[in-house]
C-alpha cells in the first residue's frame, strides 16, 4: 500500500471514528449515601446514577432493597438554574388510595397547570430486583425544553404519601 493509500485509510477510519463517538457518548454524575437508620431498605435510597445521552436520559435509582409491590422512587428531572422548562417525575409507583396516580410507571409533567400524564414513546420505567434498582431511560424529545443540561433529583415515597428519603442533586450536562 502506497503511503497516500495509507494515509486515505487512517483519515478515513478517523473520520468515521469522530463521527461514531459522539452518538454513543454521554456525561454522566451520580451520588449516594450509606444506608439510614429508621429508613425501610426498600426505601432507602443509596445511589442515584446520571447518563444525559445525545437521544436519552438514563437514570438508575439504587435501594438497599426492592420490594416491588412495595416500592415508590421516582427521580425529579429539571431544567438547571438559569434555563426554562418544565419539571418531570418519572418513576414506579406503588401508592395505594392516590387516584391520580396508577401503579407501575410514572411519567408526568409538572408546570403552571399542575400535574399533566406524559405519553412518550419510548419512555422506559422498571424495577430491577436483582439490581435492587429501578430503572429509567427517557428519550429526549420527551424533555422537550427541559432536555440539555438538567438537574435530577431521587425521592421514595411511603404509601399514603410522605417522602421517605431523598437523594440528590446530580446536575448533567447533555453528552
Amino acid at each position: 500500500m502506497t503511503r497516500t493509500r495509507l494515509g486515505l485509510a487512517a483519515a478515513g477510519v478517523l473520520a468515521l471514528v469522530t463521527l461514531v463517538t459522539p452518538a454513543s457518548h454521554a456525561e454522566t454524575g451520580s451520588v449516594g449515601e450509606a444506608p439510614e437508620v429508621g429508613v425501610p431498605a426498600h426505601l432507602d435510597l443509596a445511589e442515584l446514577t446520571v447518563a444525559n445521552r445525545q437521544r436519552r436520559l438514563e437514570v438508575d435509582l439504587i435501594l438497599d432493597a426492592v420490594a416491588p409491590r412495595r416500592t415508590s422512587a421516582y427521580a425529579i428531572v429539571a431544567p438547571v438554574a438559569g434555563r426554562r422548562g418544565p419539571t418531570f417525575v418519572v418513576g414506579w409507583s406503588q401508592l395505594r388510595g392516590e387516584p391520580d396516580v396508577d401503579r407501575g410507571p410514572i411519567f408526568v409533567r409538572i408546570d403552571g397547570e399542575g400535574l399533566t400524564p406524559v405519553r412518550c414513546q419510548g419512555a422506559r420505567v422498571r424495577p430491577v430486583p436483582a439490581q435492587t434498582a429501578i430503572r429509567i431511560s427517557v428519550p429526549q424529545r420527551c424533555l422537550g425544553a427541559t432536555a440539555g443540561t438538567v438537574r435530577v433529583d431521587a425521592l421514595t415515597e411511603r404509601s399514603g404519601g410522605g417522602d421517605v428519603d431523598e437523594l440528590g442533586p446530580v446536575r448533567v450536562r447533555r453528552g
